[in-house]
């Protein structure tokens, strides 16, 4: 599983995260690989479900943001597997609003959220206190239709 973990100040009640991870190709291409979403309110994990690698939110009581106060946002990133070329580079998009497809392919496995006011992008902190990171494995092949890492079944 992804995650990404943000901190960040809003300036408004609420926000709507789009987090798209992308291949970049030697050549400066970029191709979406899988998105993750969060909209602010809905940040409350449940704690006993939630593991590091993967957040899991109540959505039981939204809880609107303080404009100017930092939060702290565990966005789920869809899982995806991709084999990097040499060459090739991860990079991270983190908006506020959503992008439209480039095809109907983008629309498959990574759903989208769309917001009808414009938002303001807010500052992003990554600091000792506000540790923002994103969490990606990195395996060696998996096996079909599972997050069995190295092509062999546990046991």
């Amino acid at each position: 599983m992804k995650q990404l973990k943000l901190y960040a100040a809003i300036t408004d009640t609420e926000v709507h995260w789009i987090v798209s991870l992308l291949e970049v190709d030697a050549d400066g291409k970029e191709r979406l690989l899988t998105k993750g979403w969060l909209r602010g309110s809905h940040r409350e994990l449940d704690l006993k479900k939630s593991k590091p690698w993967e957040p899991i939110h109540t959505h039981a009581r939204p809880q609107p943001l303080a404009p100017g106060k930092i939060h702290e946002f565990d966005i789920k990133i869809q899982a995806t597997g991709n084999l990097f070329r040499a060459g090739s580079r991860i990079a991270l998009k983190i908006s506020c609003v959503d992008d439209d497809p480039k095809h109907a392919l983008e629309l498959l496995a990574t759903g989208t959220l769309r917001r009808t006011q414009v938002a303001r992008e807010p500052p992003v902190f990554h600091n000792e206190d506000q540790p923002s990171c994103l969490l990606l494995p990195i395996t060696k092949g998996n096996v079909v239709n599972t997050y069995f890492s190295g092509g062999k079944l546990p046991g």
